[in-house]
């Protein structure tokens, strides 16, 4: 019938609202976050999945990634310290940069790895993790590349969609925020009619009552009730 098809339409509009609001918020920040971080976002999202493997969080990964390209932005001098220590810096996704150099730092004694990587914005926690796994992560990320590679996912045109989605809600949102507006101003003198009558309408029953006249009816109603069923008791 018209009606089940009408509520299959409905239910299938909101199942699709919903995953392109999760898809677009999911993406965009994946989007941003591989600004920030100077690193693809196929790789973000491979590094992400392997190290959560090993106890560190995806969000615990990325913000160490983003962690990483923000020291050296900051303090362009990290980078000839990393050069120093024997990894390549120049032209390379940071999350290339981040595999190499804990893959080095892995070798020094903690307590001096340790140090080294908070220079770069991640605390030994993270780093602890993450050099107890180092070579499982490695292969764990490779292996989230092939999935994707298999189904034709291209992480990165993801990203982008996903930011382009965002914008077109947030758009879509303002404007109906706008419509909300309009309407509420243009429904102001009609409101502010109603509520003078309210206002009118109130007044008037507060100066029936203050009169005593509601209260003595409702007294003598009370009484002849009362009276009424004590006749009927007898």
């Amino acid at each position: 019938s018209l009606g089940k098809v009408g509520t299959a339409a409905g239910v299938a509009a909101t199942a699709i609202n919903a995953i392109v609001s999760v898809f677009g918020r999911s993406m965009e920040r994946l989007y941003y976050s591989s600004r920030r971080a100077e690193s693809s976002a196929s790789n973000i999202k491979a590094l992400e999945f392997a190290a959560s493997s090993f106890g560190v969080s995806g969000e615990t990964m990325r913000g160490a990634l983003e962690g990483m390209a923000r020291s050296m932005r900051l303090n362009p001098g990290l980078q000839g310290l990393l050069e120093t220590l024997g990894v390549r810096v120049e032209g390379r996704d940071r999350s290339d940069v981040l595999g190499d150099m804990l893959g080095v730092l892995k070798q020094m004694p903690f307590y001096i790895g340790s140090s080294y990587a908070s220079l770069f914005g991640i605390d030994s926690d993270t780093y602890l993790l993450l050099t107890e796994s180092l070579e499982k992560i490695k292969a764990l990320r490779e292996e989230r590349k092939r999935m994707a590679e298999e189904v034709g996912l291209a992480t990165d045109a993801a990203a982008k969609a996903g930011q382009a989605y965002s914008q077109i809600l947030r758009e879509i949102g303002e404007r109906l925020g706008i419509l909300k507006d309009t309407v509420a101003v243009a429904l102001l003198p009609a409101f502010q009619k109603s509520a003078q009558w309210f206002t009118t309408a109130l007044q008037e029953l507060n100066k029936v009552i203050a009169s005593g006249t509601v209260l003595e009816r409702v007294k003598q109603g009370t009484l002849d009730t009362l009276s009424g069923k004590s006749a009927g008791a007898f």
